[in-house]
């Protein structure tokens, strides 16, 4: 189990690049802990299944062809100058 002691804290304070008072370093100290229970409950934990995606996998038959469309925006009727459905801003 990791330590969490003061200078723990300090450390962290100093690398977040925030300033805490001692109430709030002694708070978030002790939301650590709690965390880093919580997260070692799951390890004593026998019945925790793993994840599988394989219901996600898609065959490559599956999907469709990529249609290549010119676009035809009501935008591109007013604009003044355009260049292969670009529009060309000038530098003045």
């Amino acid at each position: 189990m990791i330590k969490v002691d003061h200078v723990m804290v300090n450390r962290l304070e100093k690398l977040s690049k925030i300033e805490l008072n001692t109430k709030e370093r002694e708070h978030l100290r002790l939301e650590i802990i709690q965390a880093l229970d919580f997260v070692g409950s799951f390890e004593e934990s026998d019945n925790i299944k793993p994840v599988t995606f394989t219901h996600l996998t898609i065959e490559v038959e599956q999907l469709r062809e990529d249609l290549v469309e010119k676009p035809l925006f009501a935008f591109f009727e007013n604009v003044p100058e355009q260049v292969d459905n670009y529009v060309v801003f000038s530098s003045r």
